[in-house]
């Protein structure tokens, strides 16, 4: 739950920030347009800007690159493309500007334009006119929009780079720090510049040696804005591969697990809930093609207050919520028969908006937790948490175990079982050479040889890992990263979140700001990556009250610390829960920011490694 009230920051305004900065590349191409979306683009823009301000902007057709055809009729001057930087999505763009050069010439034939979002790519120029060598003389200009991060919630950034994970921990591109280093550069300059910074592993190291040589390069590097943030906080994504990998238990992130949330948004079956009005237009549902009538697009965000409630609760824990709302609508819709007065009555009409909004809401949110309910109490999936519970506790990790050759016997989901063997692999600093061989024998028997560039890919990205680095015991004792026994309905520990697991980035967040990571150095140096602590320097007069680390419970009066964490390769929604937590306990010294790349999960993150050998045609 966000509260907004101890906020000192709102990330909501990067949205006026985003819809400036693409509003301004539409106004930059003459006349009326025509937008073609990358198709992965559609949902974060949607957060920026509704289709109704596009069309004040004489946006007055759009298409989707996936679904479109190039149209036959042109009746508009610019046909302007927002794409992102990467081949595969080249290769669409390719193929729909090589339709433009079957239509007939003649003087209304529009002009072409081609944002990259978010920067231009020499590279994937030089690849669209090699795929399409009219390109070159079709296209009228290449830019770039520089959209930046887009602000899912109140505390919560993203990038939204899909592939960002992808692109760091198995092909070694940087690119998303760029992008990252240029979205810190723009939150010091709103927010002024951050004083502490502490970092954890390879890119993150890399990630503040930019963001340092940003500043001093900064034409000015001393912005004359007060420090709002004290701490920041960079890790990167494989120092902790083991959080991924159980599944998400809160509301949101069982959402997440079961449907996928994608920028804020669900699609469910439409079936499920009757009588709840159709959602509005998107730029998916123009010239592009209709939507699947059978989904039902939800919002998800703290704007619904019931939802804000239970977003980041354990998922045992929203019955009783949603039986006392249940209760409160009842009595609340029963005081009209007791209403005899004018004024009482009148009363009653004002609130009538909230009441049936949170109908409404009820009615969403408990037909959400009547799909899922089936879903975790099937045999399945309790049989794969309790592996999971063993696995985080110390139990048969060095071992092939049982339920695993079982899963894959059963050729169960592909990415259901690599999440186990991945977890053991972490948990036990390293699988057995004949443990892990064993495992990959088996697999490729039940799933295919295709499967063997996808296991390639896992072990060099770190899932799979022969080389012991016994660290995880270590960690697990000194952070109490397993509670064997966690609170689901009013807890005092963040472990709720997993049923027993805390996780290990958000622990060491929450060492960070107190009491400090000296009490735990050891662990540091033998976990994974770099250690980074470094100063920037900040005026005396824009400094904070307090700004450091050893201060944190120096009063009660002091306001609290503000510590942005960023998470470089994706960050899953149980983790975001778990800082909501810290920051909203009433003793709390620190409210807890986010920055990311992407939002992930287990699945999602094997999926994008996932490459599936073709066989050759003799």
């Amino acid at each position: 739950m966000v509260f907004f009230e101890k906020n000192a920051i709102n990330f909501l305004s990067f949205k006026d920030r985003a819809r400036r900065e693409l509003l301004s590349c539409l106004d930059a191409c003459p006349g009326t347009k025509a937008l073609v979306w990358d198709d992965y683009l559609i949902g974060p823009f949607s957060l920026v800007a509704e289709y109704s301000v596009l069309q004040e902007h004489q946006v007055s057709r759009m298409f989707t690159l996936e679904k479109s055809e190039f149209p036959t009729n042109l009746d508009f001057t610019s046909m302007v493309f927002l794409v992102r930087s990467e081949l595969k999505v080249i290769k669409k763009l390719a193929k729909f500007i090589k339709k433009a050069g079957t239509v007939q010439k003649s003087s209304n034939i529009p002009k072409l334009y081609v944002y990259f979002v978010p920067a231009v790519s020499t590279v994937c120029k030089k690849a669209l006119i090699e795929m399409c060598p009219s390109a070159d003389n079709l296209v009228e200009d290449f830019r770039e929009c520089a959209i930046g991060a887009i602000p899912l919630e109140t505390d919560l950034l993203s990038l939204e780079l899909e592939s960002s994970f992808r692109d760091l921990y198995l092909d070694e591109d940087p690119s998303p720090l760029h992008h990252l280093a240029t979205t810190l550069n723009a939150i010091q300059q709103m927010y002024g510049v951050i004083p502490n910074i502490y970092g954890k592993g390879k890119y993150a190291k890399q990630l503040i040696d930019m963001v340092g040589k940003m500043g001093k390069d900064a034409a000015n590097s001393e912005w004359n804005i007060a420090s709002r943030f004290d701490n920041l906080f960079v890790i990167d994504r494989n120092v902790d591969l083991i959080t991924l990998m159980p599944t998400q238990l809160t509301y949101e992130g069982l959402v997440d697990e079961c449907f996928g949330i994608t920028q804020a948004t669900v699609r469910l079956p439409a079936d499920k809930f009757p009588n709840t009005g159709q959602s509005s237009k998107t730029p998916a549902e123009t010239d592009s093609g209709k939507k699947d009538a059978k989904d039902k697009k939800i919002t998800l965000n703290s704007t619904d207050e019931l939802y804000a409630e239970i977003r980041d609760k354990n998922f045992s824990a929203v019955g009783p919520v949603f039986s006392a709302k249940t209760k409160f609508l009842s009595a609340k819709m029963g005081e009209r028969y007791s209403a005899k007065e004018v004024a009482e009555m009148k009363e009653f009409v004002a609130k009538m908006p909230h009441l049936l909004a949170l109908k409404q809401s009820l009615t969403t949110f408990m037909t959400i937790a009547e799909i899922i309910k089936p879903l975790v109490n099937n045999d399945d999936f309790l049989e794969s948490l309790e592996v999971q519970q063993s696995f985080l506790s110390g139990v048969d990790t060095d071992k092939i175990h049982p339920v695993i050759e079982q899963l894959i016997a059963r050729c169960e989901p592909f990415e259901k079982v690599i999440r186990l063997i991945a977890l053991q692999s972490e948990i036990n600093g390293g699988l057995k050479p004949p443990v892990l061989t064993q495992y990959k024998r088996d697999l490729i028997q039940s799933y295919g040889f295709e499967e063997i560039v996808t296991l390639n890919n896992l072990e060099k990205a770190g899932f799979f890992r022969t080389t012991p680095k016994k660290w995880f015991r270590v960690a697990k004792e000194t952070l109490k990263l397993f509670v064997g026994h966690a609170e689901d309905g009013t807890p005092k520990d963040f472990s709720y979140i997993y049923s027993g697991y805390a996780p290990l980035s958000v622990r060491l967040a929450r060492q960070l700001v107190h009491p400090g990571w000296k009490s735990i150095q050891d662990v540091l140096d033998a976990m994974p990556g770099d250690r980074v602590e470094a100063k920037q320097k900040v005026a005396d007069h824009l400094r904070k009250r307090r700004n450091s680390i050893g201060s944190t419970m120096s009063g009660s009066d002091e306001p609290p610390l503000v510590t942005l964490v960023v998470f470089v390769g994706g960050v899953t929604y149980s983790e975001v829960s778990a800082l909501r937590f810290l920051s909203n306990q009433e003793e709390s010294s620190t409210i807890f920011y986010v920055l990311t790349t992407q939002m992930i999960n287990g699945s999602t993150i094997i999926e994008s490694l996932r490459e599936t050998m073709k066989p050759s045609i003799l």
